[in-house]
């Protein structure tokens, strides 16, 4: 008989009324061995790497939508630029709290995790343009 796979999300995800993720409660939240045959962990790669470290790179991209050219702004609605926006801003908060004093190891890969799924959301934001894809990313 096959293993059933976890595919819930962990119970201690908090979000606030927006119902948008609460990066910090949910660390507060998070129990001293959680389960990491879900889902949530069991899909990030381990080569994938969240911290300070790529904070250059990330605002680097936030400049390039606020910096981009008019004949590739009209490519966009102002919705979709929105959307960029919002989501690297969450990215670079996301990999800035890697940084934060006290996380326990457990916390650091949750945070971790979490920044791999915020950054899945912004790739998802950014509308696909087989000629500009390569120079914009």
């Amino acid at each position: 008989m096959a293993k059933k796979q976890n595919n819930e999300l962990p119970k201690w995800l908090v979000y606030n009324a927006d119902n948008e993720l609460d990066v910090m409660a949910t660390l507060k939240a998070v129990p001293e061995q959680p389960d990491k045959t879900r889902f949530f962990f069991r899909e990030v790669p381990e080569w994938f790497e969240a911290g300070p470290e790529n904070l250059d790179e990330l605002r680097g991209s936030l400049t390039a939508i606020d910096n981009m050219p008019d004949e590739e702004r009209k490519k966009h609605t102002e919705e979709e630029i929105r959307k960029m926006r919002s989501a690297l801003e969450r990215m670079i908060s996301c990999n800035e709290m890697m940084g934060t004093p006290g996380l326990s190891e457990v916390q650091k890969e949750v945070l971790r995790c979490i920044c791999y799924w915020i950054s899945l959301e912004a790739m998802n934001s950014i509308p696909s343009d087989p000629e500009t894809d390569e120079e914009f990313l």
